[in-house]
């Protein structure tokens, strides 16, 4: 009896196995110096389950993998921030990671759909969907809001759609949805550090959710980042209690690793020993002695590592000093920018800037905008011109005629708007010389929206989402990709992200209305009841008797 009772009992954990797959939580929290004392906190939470079954989960959120399973959605990223990360002396926002660096104002949706056939109903539901699991205005999001790229930026072949909500605004109710998304909730592991009050007083804060399926394993990765700058620009003594206003009391029972990095010059306390296999500067190692060796971008830092689960009785509040001068050495060789020049309805002007610190490599980079169904950029108007570097004896530099006279616009995609309908889109594939500066401006064009058309607050004008721009590598990856056994692979972000812009539209006075309603309704009701008053009104004498008779 016994040899059978655990004979099922063996043959029912093999099939809840099957079922429920083998799943695992890692939690990670890396900190590290910005310039000005600053903080860089990275929150990561990674999730994975092989599950044949898409109801069946312990640790993965099933309210959110059901409707993505059962849409055919292959990946899907959600990025919700608040400020402006600065690449020119921030770096990259993920070091170290291709693709999961979404640092756009707003609210930003990419999902990858696995074939066309109601790709439109579907993708309705899937907004609907994260709407709720995210309490944000995605729902707002439609067919008319939403743009099909023709690169592809994530290395999917499956149609991908894209769309942005630039006035979206990250608030405390789109980071608690979140975080219960997670096996312990916010109650115990990295996530109790996550307060949305104390997040939301950051510079710069935002929450990013990705979702892929590769070989039937789910992985959902959550992230949160934060940057907190100091009272003075100074070296800032930092701890776990200044950052998040709480430090790691409890750990979370389920999660298979917990862990918590600090990128410091200096040994923080508690002291740990450093990590030297995460070290960002190694000793790098050429075979041919005339190669040049690359060039470094931060200072030496070492890595220290915390493993939370040791501090599980006594709690751990991590101190560390970020000193005022900036990390890096020098600015990510490529960085870009995007300008809206003018106002009115004439005299319109995007203007691009790219700029190319490398030496001797000519760099690819994909602009990719939105335009929106007001707009309408007049591609005939489009001008380019690079601005090279003087010639220095001391760089040895060789630099061909072809590098100044050949296109800088090798490649382009246009989808104009429909006016007052769809949203357009517009891809350049420009080239930049080494050691230059690419500028390239077209005229836009404004259309006259109806009495009707105007938004809420129309004098503040028009939203213009972020632009995008990816540089790309010689065999068709990202640029990055291709520099991973590079110093800059650290620094250079896959994808730069501007500013959104206003677009300045000729409004009416729509106070003229109403005023000259209320004019003839005054002037009106004052005539006719006057009329009225005369017309309907009876005289007549009313004799009244003197006291003096009396």
């Amino acid at each position: 009896m016994r040899r059978l009772f655990a004979y099922l009992v063996l043959v029912a954990d093999v099939l809840l196995t099957s079922v429920l797959g083998v799943e695992s939580f890692n939690e990670t929290l890396t900190l590290r110096p910005l310039v000005g004392g600053r903080v860089h906190a990275a929150f990561t939470f990674e999730l994975a389950s092989d599950a044949s079954s898409i109801h069946h989960f312990s640790l993965l959120p099933r309210p959110l993998l059901q409707p993505v399973a059962s849409l055919g959605v292959q990946e899907l990223r959600l990025a919700m921030n608040k400020g402006r990360w600065m690449y020119e002396e921030w770096g990259s926002p993920a070091p170290g990671t291709l693709g999961d660096d979404g640092v756009a104002s707003g609210a930003e949706v990419w999902a990858s759909i696995n074939n066309d056939t109601e790709m439109w109903p579907r993708w309705r539901v899937l907004t609907s969907a994260l709407a709720s699991v995210s309490c944000a205005s995605l729902d707002g999001i439609d067919e008319t809001t939403t743009i099909m790229p023709n690169y592809p930026y994530f290395g999917t072949n499956s149609p991908v759609v894209h769309a942005y909500l630039t006035s979206e605004s990250v608030c405390t109710e789109n980071i608690s949805p979140l975080l219960k998304l997670l096996p312990c909730k916010s109650g115990a592991g990295l996530a109790s550090l996550i307060k949305p009050h104390s997040i939301l007083q950051a510079e710069f804060h935002g929450v990013s959710l990705h979702v892929r399926q590769i070989n039937s394993v789910w992985h959902v990765t959550i992230r949160v980042h934060v940057v907190k700058r100091p009272s003075q620009r100074q070296d800032t003594q930092w701890a776990m209690h200044d950052l998040f206003s709480a430090h790691l009391e409890k750990t979370c029972p389920v999660s298979t690793s917990s862990q918590v990095h600090v990128r410091s010059s200096t040994v923080p306390e508690p002291a740990v020993q450093s990590d030297e296999s995460l070290r960002e500067e190694q000793e790098w190692t050429w075979d041919d002695e005339e190669d040049e060796k690359p060039l470094p971008y931060t200072v030496p830092m070492s890595t220290y590592t915390y493993d939370t689960r040791a501090y599980r009785d006594k709690g751990l509040n991590v101190a560390f000093v970020s000193n005022a001068t900036s990390p890096l050495l020098r600015p990510p060789p490529l960085r870009a920018s995007r300008q809206v020049l003018g106002h009115g309805q004439e005299d319109n002007k995007v203007h691009l800037t790219l700029r190319n610190d490398m030496p001797a490599e000519t760099v690819h980079v994909m602009y990719y905008e939105h335009l929106p169904p007001t707009v309408l950029p007049l591609l005939h108007t489009l001008h380019s011109d690079a601005q090279v570097d003087d010639y220095d004896e001391a760089d040895d530099m060789v630099r061909f005629r072809d590098d100044v006279t050949e296109p800088f616009v090798v490649n382009a995609t246009y989808k104009p708007p429909k006016v007052r309908k769809i949203m357009g889109f517009m891809e350049l594939e420009l080239r930049v010389p080494a050691a230059s500066t690419l500028t390239v401006t077209y005229t836009l064009k404004k259309h006259m929206l109806h009495y009707d058309e105007h938004i809420p607050d129309p004098h503040r004008g028009m939203d213009l989402p972020p632009a995008m721009f990816t540089p790309l590598g010689a065999h068709g990856t990202l640029w990055s990709q291709e520099h991973r056994h590079l110093p800059v692979y650290h620094v250079q972000a896959p994808h730069l992200y501007t500013t959104p812009g206003l677009i300045d539209m000729v409004l009416p006075d729509f106070s003229m209305p109403y005023n000259v309603i209320l004019f003839y309704s005054t002037f009106v009701a004052l005539f006719f009841g006057t009329m009225l008053n005369h017309l309907l009104r009876r005289y007549r004498d009313v004799y009244v008797k003197s006291r003096m008779t009396q």
